[in-house]
């Protein structure tokens, strides 16, 4: 892992090694849950990449998933912690994390305190024009499907 990589300018969370990026993007992903950024969501996500919610079964292009996530959701707090990787070539990598935080369901003022199963979060990355590691797929909640 680490290789060759592409410069930072091209790859702005780009780490000194394949694990260290992955780290960085997933933790982009939770800054950009936080605080509704869809710039920071656009900027981890491959084009054409999607995010799917296990329990439901719905998977929906990036930006939708996280326009109606923000409509109805705000996280409080949110932390991926135990970020793995479960396989990588030069071209594909398959990572899971787990995460936990606080959610808040904007039409009931409800609070939902939650920690996920271990290695819930699944991550599939693929490398996009300029050689930068990005996030093709996502799958939440994800703890009982097999991966890859």
């Amino acid at each position: 892992m680490g290789g060759n990589q592409p410069p930072v300018a091209a790859c702005p969370y780009n780490g000194n090694t394949d694990e260290a990026t992955f780290q960085n993007i997933i933790r982009a992903e939770e800054i950009a849950a936080l605080n509704e950024d869809i710039t920071i969501a656009d900027q981890i996500y491959l084009p054409g990449a999607t995010v799917t919610d296990v329990p439901t079964g719905v998977t929906s292009p990036v930006l939708q998933h996280y326009q109606d996530f923000f409509a109805t959701l705000d996280f409080i707090e949110l932390q991926h912690y135990n970020i793995e990787i479960v396989q990588i070539n030069s071209s594909n990598a398959w990572v899971t994390s787990s995460d936990s935080g606080i959610l808040f369901f904007k039409e009931t003022g409800e609070r939902l305190e939650y920690v996920s199963e271990p290695g819930a979060s699944h991550y599939i990355f693929g490398r996009d024009t300029s050689g930068c590691w990005k996030i093709s797929h996502f799958s939440k909640q994800a703890e009982n499907e097999l991966f890859p």
